[in-house]
């Protein structure tokens, strides 16, 4: 049992690890669903995300992160918590750190 241990320990700290920097979920929210931003967004409830996807559906798509503030109910306190959560246009790409 204690070699096994040994072997284990050794797998560990010899296996580089990778680990994104940001691993975090991001959200789009000219792609995102009800659902994702509900669960994905730190404090939005099911209607704010059903009028972003209204809004978003009657307005087009949004071209900064200042216009979810046109949303009913969407304020800058919401656009603030989640601004390393949010992006428009194509998805970032993460960061990769090894160690």
């Amino acid at each position: 049992m204690r070699t096994s241990g040994k072997f284990l320990a050794t797998i560990l700290i010899t296996t580089p690890m990778f680990v994104f920097a940001n691993a975090d979920p991001l959200v789009n929210p000219n792609r995102a669903g009800v659902q994702e931003m509900q669960d994905d967004l730190i404090g939005v409830t099911e209607g704010q995300a059903k009028d972003i996807v209204q809004y978003r559906n009657e307005h087009g798509q949004f071209e900064s992160k200042k216009e979810l503030t046109r949303v009913q109910g969407v304020g800058w306190d919401d656009i603030n918590i989640n601004r390393n959560y949010l992006y428009l246009g194509e998805e970032p790409e993460r960061q990769q750190v090894s160690g």
